[in-house]
């Protein structure tokens, strides 16, 4: 899910196991002249189990820090995350 300042913000499927954040905002048309890139947040989904002993169906959303500023000027870097099924990805107004 891609929300906020992008061109075409929306639901995204993945083309491939190591699609990127930087590839994904390119296949959104990039970011607007109004977006926050500093103020992005990334959120994935995960089972509950990994964070706590509870039953394996329950899912949580985990905020996720990531610079999104730097991930789009060192592509590919380690602050490009590859992305997996359901990850979510905020590009505030300015």
């Amino acid at each position: 899910h891609l929300t906020g300042e992008v061109r075409f913000p929306g639901r995204y499927a993945l083309t491939s196991k190591d699609e990127r954040i930087s590839d994904l905002i390119a296949r959104a048309g990039g970011l607007t002249n109004e977006a926050d890139a500093n103020a992005a947040f990334f959120s994935r989904t995960r089972a509950n189990t990994a964070f706590a002993a509870q039953t394996v169906n329950e899912r949580v959303r985990t905020r996720v820090g990531v610079d999104l500023d730097r991930a789009l000027r060192r592509i590919g870097s380690e602050d490009d995350l590859i992305l997996i099924d359901d990850d979510s990805l905020h590009v505030p107004f300015r």
